[in-house]
This record gives structure tokens, C-alpha cells and sequence, in this order.
């Protein structure tokens, strides 16, 4: 379970905290996999009235998949969204995301680095995350922990931690049992944000249990 920090949080300055982003309009290129690499490119449309390029998405990533071992790699670019181009505060938004995986068995790790700059075409608005975990499968049971951590290079310097664990377990092919807790904790009276709860305060714990059915 990773904590998808709200629009509240201190880490909601930021967009690259492995929440992921939704971006409409887009067109997007997967290449066949050759011995194990392939390749993707995209362009989200900005559809800004009088510019071409404003609100544009534009990123380019590569990955290798074959036996224990997974990597990938990828670069996105965020233009402004004013059609008069970005403003003395603003400028491109520049992320860029490096990680991979080694399956040993009975457990597999896996870690991700994130750089950001001008997060939300914020001009200065930089943070960097680093992301580790493991997973392991234990019959029907399938457990993994992970620890995040963002470091804000802004002048607020309000970095976070998290810890995340999770167990599932199935009790047929279409039926699991879930349970999870995260705990998150920011640094310098930055507010801690998880899922879609914004904490009063720096520290912020979540639990969830469930059970999930595919049809």
C-alpha cells in the first residue's frame, strides 16, 4: 500500500511521491518487447486555446524484463498551462525516474528514485523520493513492506517518511483478504497526507482490512 499524499499534505507539493497522475488526452507508443527491452513515448495534448504547446505532457521510458531481473527508466516534461508560456515564477516540470527489481525466490526486492524539478511548474519546487521493497509469497499469503522517503530541497525542508505493510490472502482464485497500514511523518510542521485524509498534523497512521472479489 503506497500512501497517496492529499491535496492538504506537505508532500502534495510534488508529483513524484509513486501516486501516479492521470492525464487525459494523451497518445501513447509501446514498442514489441526484444529480448527483454521495449520502449514508450507520449504526448498528452494540453488543449490550451491559442498555444500549441501549453498544458502539454511529453515523456519517453524504457524498460527490461526477463527472468529474476526488471529495470526501467523514464523522463516526463510538464509545459505550462497559460498559453502565454510560464510566468516568472513558473517553468517546465521535470521528473525523472530510475528503478528495478531482482526476483531471488521466495522473496523479491525492488527500489525507485525520483527526481523532480519545478514541481508543478513551481519554479524551484524540487524533491527527490526514494522507494524500497519487498515482497513475499508464502503459499496463499502474499506479504510486502516498503519505505518511502522524499527529501524537499525547497526552503520549507519539509521531508517525509513512510512505512508500509500489507498481507493478502486467498482464499480462492477470485476471492483475497487484505489488511494494511501505512504511517507517514514529515518533518519541519509540514502536514502529513495519506489516501484522501489530510492529517492536522505531522504524523498521520492509516489501517485497512477488506476483502476483494473479481468477477
Amino acid at each position: 500500500m503506497d500512501g497517496i499524499p492529499s491535496a492538504g499534505s506537505s508532500a502534495s507539493r510534488f508529483d513524484n511521491t509513486l501516486g501516479g497522475t492521470r492525464i487525459d488526452n494523451s497518445l501513447k507508443y509501446t514498442s514489441a518487447t526484444m529480448s527483454g527491452f521495449k520502449v514508450n513515448a507520449m504526448v498528452g495534448l494540453g488543449e490550451v486555446a491559442g498555444s500549441n504547446s501549453a498544458g502539454q505532457y511529453l515523456s519517453l521510458g524504457a524498460g527490461y524484463n526477463a527472468g529474476p531481473i526488471s529495470a526501467g527508466l523514464g523522463y516526463q516534461i510538464r509545459k505550462c498551462v497559460a498559453a502565454s508560456g510560464c510566468t516568472a515564477t513558473q517553468d517546465d516540470d521535470k521528473l525523472f525516474a530510475i528503478g528495478g527489481g531482482y526476483n531471488f525466490g521466495p522473496a523479491k526486492l525492488a527500489a525507485v528514485y525520483t527526481t523532480e524539478k519545478n514541481a508543478k511548474n513551481v519554479k524551484g519546487n524540487d524533491a527527490n523520493v526514494v522507494h524500497v521493497m519487498v515482497q513475499v509469497p508464502m503459499g496463499p499469503w502474499f506479504l510486502s513492506a516498503g519505505y518511502q522517503q522524499l527529501n524537499d530541497k525547497t526552503l520549507l525542508n519539509q521531508d517525509v517518511k513512510q512505512y508500509n505493510l500489507s498481507a493478502l490472502y486467498s482464499l480462492s482464485k477470485r476471492t483475497t483478504l487484505y489488511g494494511a497500514f501505512s504511517q507517514q511523518k514529515v518533518d519541519n510542521g509540514g502536514k502529513a497526507g495519506m489516501a484522501l485524509t489530510t492529517s492536522s498534523n505531522s504524523k498521520q497512521s492509516i489501517y485497512a482490512a477488506g476483502i476483494r472479489h473479481t468477477f
